[in-house]
């Protein structure tokens, strides 16, 4: 939940290979927040390849949860740049939890199956301005799926 000290909400990056389960794990956590009551806002992050194929839906679309996705075309400004797709994304979100026009308790980046969580991270973790003060990085988790775990794992893998 937002943290009422500081008003700030607490972003959580969801990071994993491709068919690990992220976009379940997306869907539980927004499933839950019926429950809660809670204000959920997911920036998706997606990946060249993927521009024009229809990914697993993210529930959330259709229960009022604030949904962007964000697109890497290969450009390498994604999040790195101060203008990138993402820091504009979060500093229009930011802008508007500022004016009262938003309102968020917590907020789900799920990055695509090759993207580095850690810069998403940094995107959080080094903003300043309005980012600064509406967002902090609250968690990471990786999502692994048991039946590609030992694949991934392997010494002999491409991902190592």
């Amino acid at each position: 939940m937002c943290d009422p000290a500081t008003r700030r909400t607490p972003v959580i990056i969801v990071t994993g290979y491709a068919a690990s389960g992220k976009t379940t794990l997306v869907n539980l956590l927004l499933g839950d927040r019926h429950a809660s009551a809670m204000r959920v806002g997911v920036i998706a992050h997606r990946q060249v390849e993927e521009y024009g194929i229809a990914p697993h839906p993210i529930h959330g679309r259709e229960a009022g949860v604030e949904y962007d996705e964000v697109f890497d075309f290969g450009s390498g400004c994604l999040c790195c740049s101060p203008s990138g797709e993402m820091t504009r994304l979060l500093g229009s979100w930011a802008e508007r939890l500022h004016q009262g026009h938003l309102h968020l308790d917590l907020l789900l980046i799920k990055a695509a199956p090759l993207a580095s969580p850690l810069v998403f991270a940094r995107c959080i973790a080094h903003a300043s301005g309005r980012v600064a003060e509406a967002f902090h990085l609250a968690s990471i988790v990786a999502v692994v799926s048991p039946r590609h775990a030992l694949r991934h794992l392997a010494a002999g893998s491409p991902e190592w």
